[in-house]
């Protein structure tokens, strides 16, 4: 009997760690987590983990960030009979208090020197591993677009790599340019 209930702990426990591991968890760029420090209701605060502006989990194998979110987390252990748990209780109390904190919305999109930050390269649509900066894109932009049609506000990295290549502006940027036009376009932001 014993030896049957051990089993099938190890046998949930197995499971616990492959829906974890294999399905929830996935794997991203460091330059894409950012934290945030959160106030949990009995009165403790916790530093999260954010990605693409969910809260959760990040550790570190080999080379290679993986992400948990706490959502899926939660579900995991929801289906394995865990409700009752500390450790569920506490996905719980994170995962409510994650959602205000990495809204990508209440973050600063750039810092003191107007560099975008993590949420603001999300935002903007910049690749990882990008940073645009204000003061290079006005340098940029400025003497280009005011000839024709002015500064257009409010482009993402994404609208500009598709636009600005096409006539009648026919112009051959690197992502880098992009990202500091996408910087500098969104500065009010």
């Amino acid at each position: 009997m014993i030896r049957a209930f051990l089993s099938l702990l190890f046998l949930q426990s197995l499971l616990l760690i492959m829906v974890t591991g294999a399905c929830i968890a996935e794997e991203v760029a460091e330059s894409d987590i950012y934290e945030v420090t959160v106030s949990l209701k009995n009165g403790s605060s916790a530093t999260i983990s954010c990605f693409l502006g969910d809260p959760g989990t990040v550790r570190k194998r080999g080379a290679t960030w993986i992400f948990t979110k706490y959502s899926k987390t939660k579900r995991a252990l929801a289906r394995m009979g865990k409700g009752g748990t500390r450790r569920f209780r506490r996905v719980l109390r994170l995962l409510k208090a994650g959602k205000d904190g990495c809204d990508l919305e209440a973050q600063a999109v750039f810092d003191e020197e107007g560099n975008t930050t993590v949420p603001g390269r999300v935002i903007l649509n910049i690749p990882s591993g990008i940073i645009g900066n204000i003061s290079r894109g006005e340098s940029i932009a400025d003497p280009l677009c005011e000839q024709c049609h002015g500064v257009k506000r409010n482009r993402t990295y994404t609208i500009l790599e598709s636009q600005l290549p096409i006539a009648p502006m026919n112009f051959a940027f690197s992502q880098q340019e992009i990202a500091d036009i996408a910087a500098y376009l969104n500065r009010d932001r």
